[in-house]
């Protein structure tokens, strides 16, 4: 019979739980793209899968910082007696996926060689242009480009003690 309480202990650890099965899920991609596993065929460059593989790795290390400093769930954003070195590796953690994400983007959109790209629409699979998803890429790794831009001001202007804008 449930009382309708909430375990508190529980919801504290979960982010840990989250962040441990990010980096493991990250460390298998790595692997796989270094052609230790074999789970799937790959058809990008190792560097582009390790990287993608490092994404969830740093990501699931941020989440690990958070939970372990007692961030809410609902900001993710650690407070005020928080140690600065946690502030620090949470904020180069974060900015590094955004710079890993834009990476990627970026040579999808840049790199040379053919690519492939499908488009879904009403449940219908169809190839589509290789101009349209480069472009498409493209736009995307502005957008993480600008977002990196924007996480390392913001960073800097919170370990500096100022409010961010």
């Amino acid at each position: 019979m449930s009382t309708g309480t909430v375990d508190t202990r529980s919801q504290e650890k979960a982010p840990l739980w989250w962040g441990l099965i990010a980096i493991a899920i990250g460390v298998l991609i790595v692997l796989q793209a270094l052609g230790v596993l074999t789970i799937s065929e790959v058809h990008a460059p190792t560097w582009i899968g390790a990287l993608g593989g490092l994404v969830f790795v740093l990501a699931g290390a941020a989440i690990v910082i958070q939970g372990l400093g007692g961030a809410p769930a609902a900001t993710g954003e650690l407070p005020a007696s928080a140690p600065v070195w946690m502030r620090a590796a949470q904020y180069l953690l974060v900015l590094s996926v955004f710079i890993a994400f834009a990476m990627i983007a970026s040579w999808i959109a840049l790199g040379p060689g053919p690519r492939e790209f499908g488009a879904s629409l009403g449940g219908v699979d169809a190839p589509a242009s290789g101009v349209i998803g480069r472009v498409a890429f493209g736009f995307g790794a502005v957008i993480c480009w600008l977002c990196a831009a924007g996480v390392s001001v913001s960073g800097l202007r919170r370990l500096q003690g100022r409010p961010s804008a």
